[in-house]
């Protein structure tokens, strides 16, 4: 297009800005306590949405789970017809203090006892 120099694009939504305008801004401090990560995968119905399992993975443990990401799921060899692996990565946290390796593996194992008494799902 001959432009010699750096060239910006963006895209602004004008509506929300709209929307937005006089709202009060919300304040969250840096938590005080570090962030432990879990990854977990388990194999469940193919029919399964992912968003049912995002939902019961939270419901199980309210306490420290700050954040729930998908990350793979796969069907294929290793994995019976009709099944799929799920994995996600949990981030946990305490505002409390910081969590040990046990406050950990009890938050992971009331997650993966939920998912297999909601979905049957096997850890992987």
């Amino acid at each position: 297009y001959g432009l010699d120099g750096a060239t910006y694009c963006a895209e602004i939504d004008v509506v929300l800005l709209h929307d937005l305008e006089g709202a009060e801004p919300v304040y969250t401090p840096l938590p005080r306590f570090p962030a432990i990560t879990r990854d977990i995968a388990v194999v469940c119905d193919a029919a399964v949405p992912v968003g049912e399992l995002t939902e019961c993975i939270r419901k199980a443990e309210k306490n420290v789970l700050r954040g729930v990401k998908l990350f793979d799921v796969y069907t294929g060899v290793g994995i019976p017809e009709g099944k799929k692996s799920v994995a996600f990565s949990l981030t946990l946290r305490s505002d409390d203090g910081t969590l040990t390796d046990d406050h950990a593996e009890e938050a992971v194992r009331a997650v993966l006892d939920a998912l297999r008494e909601s979905f049957g799902a096997v850890i992987r």
